[in-house]
């Protein structure tokens, strides 16, 4: 039964959306549920018939765990996690990526306020009670101009039967919105990946493992996602998971060269399942660049990713990463512009647009946003790396190992001794580069070092051939640092030298781009944009 929050009059059609009176959304008349929180009923902002470019923007926040078992919070995420994944193949619908979006989880923060910071209309929120064999849970869409519910439902299940649940919310929250759907996007969300109950919890424990990104985690995350096909061997979005978990290990527990082979192993066997898989398709573009050299197939396969999931994080990301590679640095920056608009709070985005900035050889904008990722989190230390790498293009070598000494208070990184080892030999300090250097190399026997790092240094100590020497070993062992050679201000002084050439050719870059790159400012109507352009070498 349903009642309208208007005129209070009572339908019995479950079907049935608007009241026939006033044609007010209809609410479930079970508003004395205690697991539901009742707000204000508001009309909801449809996008105009007559302007369908628009879009409505969205976040989900992880879902409120009502019982006392802490096990149960696993699902609480990973259901507000499948949840954005469904509603980031909507076209219309764009939604905020969870690394900006779960973090007011718990937090006291009003909707209103949580519509200011992430810049969205609505957020979807919930409550999660579960016992052995039943599940209630409630759903709620929230106004994040006004405050006001513009929709809610409660569903209730065995806990043996939640395949449906998903797709039910996300299609239900697409029909309040009164948004239009594909006939491939209706499938898309539509689609049960599986109809084992033990492979979907195991499924969705190892995505929330995946997203701590711990070396514990990340293994407790493979563990459960290689349960999970276990399970069901035909379960493609855990294979999926699978070849995500391997690619964020890569450098961590193997080599590239071991890690980016179980990448495409697990992402061709997820596409074989199901080939409209998204995430499978980017996966596979990381590998056909980093691992096959194969730039063209790469942009294909993220580009179709991108038409299958237009509000991914991944492909607009790694997207972006790629076309720096190619020293398309205006589109890089669009590009990753994009996956800020999807991720706001994210100091990773901010410090890739500064790393962008860098390659284009505008160091004081490269700043600017390593500084916008400081404010974002004061410990990521790659933002103070970001800011030591702008310091240290403007020639500010005292400054950035002030910035350097920040970082390795904050991390160990062998990025970050490959660093101070290259600015101190700028410095005049040979000793103290090459103390560097060997506490680099004893980083080396013990866990993996981008040789591309170790080249640097020896290139800042004007020893060009064991430079070129670590390069060599950089395309032997998969280093995707490489992929940045094209466009690298590091690399600028050598790009005459015949091995630096061959090395461009063998790894399928573009000879064109070993050219420096600088964005100027175009004034258009009173407004500044950037425009790129190219150079020979500085």
């Amino acid at each position: 039964m349903k009642r309208c929050p208007k005129c209070d009059r009572l339908f019995e059609e479950n079907l049935l959306k608007f009241c026939r009176t006033d044609g007010t959304l209809l609410l479930s008349s079970l508003s004395d549920d205690v697991d539901t929180v009742i707000l204000p009923v508001a009309p909801v902002a449809h996008p105009s018939k007559s302007d369908l470019s628009q879009t409505f923007s969205i976040a989900v926040i992880p879902f409120t765990n009502l019982t006392t078992d802490p096990a149960n919070e696993y699902y609480c995420v990973g259901l507000a996690d499948e949840l954005v994944r469904a509603f980031s193949r909507i076209e219309k619908l764009q939604v905020t990526a969870p690394t900006s979006s779960f973090g007011f989880r718990g937090k006291g923060v009003s909707v209103p306020e949580i519509g200011r910071v992430l810049n969205i209309e609505a957020v979807l929120e919930g409550t999660i009670r579960r016992s052995k064999d039943e599940m209630r849970i409630t759903v709620q869409l929230v106004s994040a101009q006004t405050g006001f519910q513009l929709w809610s439902e409660r569903y209730e299940r065995q806990t043996s039967d939640t395949f449906s649940l998903i797709s039910e919310i996300a299609l239900a929250v697409v029909n309040a919105l009164d948004l239009p759907l594909s006939e491939a996007e209706q499938f898309a969300i539509s689609k049960r990946q599986t109809e084992n109950s033990t492979a979907h919890q195991l499924y969705l424990r190892g995505r929330f493992h995946l997203s701590r990104i711990t070396a514990e985690r990340l293994r407790a995350g493979v563990e459960d996602l290689k349960n999970a096909i276990a399970e069901d061997p035909n379960y493609a979005l855990a294979y999926a998971g699978l070849a995500e978990a391997y690619y964020l290990g890569t450098g961590v527990h193997q080599p590239p060269s071991e890690s980016l082979t179980l990448v495409k192993e697990a992402a061709e066997k997820a596409l074989e399942l199901d080939e409209d898989l998204a995430e499978a398709e980017a996966l596979l573009a990381i590998v056909a660049a980093n691992y096959e050299r194969k730039p063209q197939e790469a942009e294909r396969r993220i580009q179709r990713a991108l038409k299958l999931a237009p509000h991914s994080l991944l492909a607009h990301r790694w997207y972006g990463c790629f076309l720096m590679t190619q020293g398309r640095l205006a589109a890089a920056i669009a590009e990753l512009c994009r996956a800020r608009e999807l991720d706001p709070l994210s100091p990773n985005v901010s410090v890739l647009i500064s790393h962008t900035y860098v390659f284009a050889r505008q160091p004081h904008k490269a700043l600017k946003h390593a500084r916008r990722a400081m404010s974002l989190a004061d410990n990521f230390w790659l933002a103070y790396w970001s800011a030591a790498l702008a310091y240290e293009q403007l020639g500010q070598l005292v400054e950035a190992l002030d910035q350097l000494e920040k970082t390795a208070e904050r991390d160990t990184s062998p990025w970050i001794l490959a660093s101070r080892a290259r600015v101190y030999a700028k410095l005049g300090r040979r000793e103290v580069a090459e103390l560097l250097l060997k506490e680099l190399d004893e980083h080396a026997s013990n866990r993996w070092v981008p040789p591309y790092l170790i080249a640097t240094v020896y290139f800042a100590l004007d020893d060009h051939d064991r430079a070129f020497e670590w390069l060599q070993k950089a395309y032997d062992q998969y280093d995707d640092t490489l992929n940045y050679l094209a466009v690298c201000p590091l690399m600028d002084p050598y790009r005459s030298d015949r091995r630096f050439i061959d090395l461009l050719r063998h790894t399928r870059l573009d000879q064109s781009n070993a050219m420096t790159h600088f964005v100027v400012p175009v004034y258009v109507d009173g407004l500044s944009s950037g425009r790129l352009f190219g150079s020979s070498s500085l």
